[in-house]
């Protein structure tokens, strides 16, 4: 579930393009995407590491991946 949400957050790609990469239905996809936000929004830490998931992933071009 993170994947697929820093894929949405990183990336420009559509939930049904990350549903391909991840052979699911986009609507397990936009689950996944809301999922993540609630835990982050619950729970400060994890917000914090995935924030700096984020940079450091920008950082390294690793979004270009796809």
């Amino acid at each position: 579930q993170m994947a697929m949400y820093l894929c949405r957050e990183l990336t420009d790609l559509s939930t049904t393009q990350i549903g391909r990469i991840f052979d699911r239905d986009h609507s397990t996809i936009i689950n996944s995407i809301k999922k993540i936000k609630n835990e982050m929004r619950d729970n400060p830490a994890l917000a914090s590491s995935v924030k700096d998931l984020m940079t450091n992933l920008s950082e390294k071009g690793e979004t270009q991946v796809f």
